[in-house]
């Protein structure tokens, strides 16, 4: 299982940690949840889980991601 495939998973499994994901401001806020959790994501594994999860985002979406703002919205379901 890769990295994105267990953070989906603990995301949709653990209400705990989805719930500290989603308090997230920042990538490197989520990268960090992540690393606590036992998951080794990386900045490029968030980009790719969130553009796998929001294949309709805006450009307006997208600077939000980039700069963090909508990102814990777009994985946490």
């Amino acid at each position: 299982m890769s990295s994105i495939d267990d953070f989906r998973s603990k995301l949709a499994t653990d209400s705990a940690f989805a719930a500290a994901v989603k308090a997230c401001s920042t990538p490197d806020a989520i990268v960090n949840a992540a690393k606590d959790a036992g998951i080794d994501l990386s900045h490029n594994d968030l980009a790719k889980a969130i553009a796998a999860g929001s294949p309709n985002l805006t450009d307006e979406d997208l600077e939000s991601v980039s700069s963090g703002t909508i990102m814990a919205a777009a994985l946490v379901k």
